[in-house]
């Protein structure tokens, strides 16, 4: 069960301030927005589509990319959802990304970390750009239309 907290933040307040408690599982689950730094990401998929990314770069150039999404345990940032903008972010020399950071106990046992630990990926370095292939998604979308 998630227990949401009510909608009563001042729209003036400081997001990285606003901090969250929910329970998922029976596990203390802190919530919060702030920028992470972009090394310090442990990704969980190794691959991002370059037409995709070149989307990104121009989104992000404009100011238009939502916060990525990452799970904090202990030291380790584990990014879940933005592996495009991370990369785009980082071959245009941005050190720092807007993050939704869901905080969680370290003695709490990940299965992103299993996933991780058996693709031995450890950093931002070991996602491999596909230059020769459409994004899966893209390629559905045209066939449609």
């Amino acid at each position: 069960m998630i227990r949401r907290p009510p909608r009563s933040t001042p729209s003036n307040s400081s997001a990285a301030s606003d901090v969250y408690k929910r329970q998922v599982h029976n596990t203390k689950v802190n919530s919060y927005i702030d920028f992470v730094d972009v090394d310090k990401l442990i990704p969980t998929q190794t691959k991002v589509y370059a037409d995709e990314l070149r989307g990104r770069i121009y989104e992000i150039k404009r100011g238009l990319a939502e916060p990525i999404v990452v799970i904090k345990k202990g030291k380790k940032f584990y990014l879940i959802d933005g592996h495009h903008r991370v990369v785009a972010v980082k071959k245009l020399g941005v050190r720092k990304l807007k993050a939704y950071i869901l905080e969680v106990p370290e003695n709490v046992e990940l299965g992103i970390e299993k996933l991780v630990k058996k693709k031995n990926i450890k950093s931002i370095k070991d996602i491999e750009v596909i230059e020769d292939v459409p994004h899966p998604l893209v390629e559905i979308t045209f066939k449609r239309y």
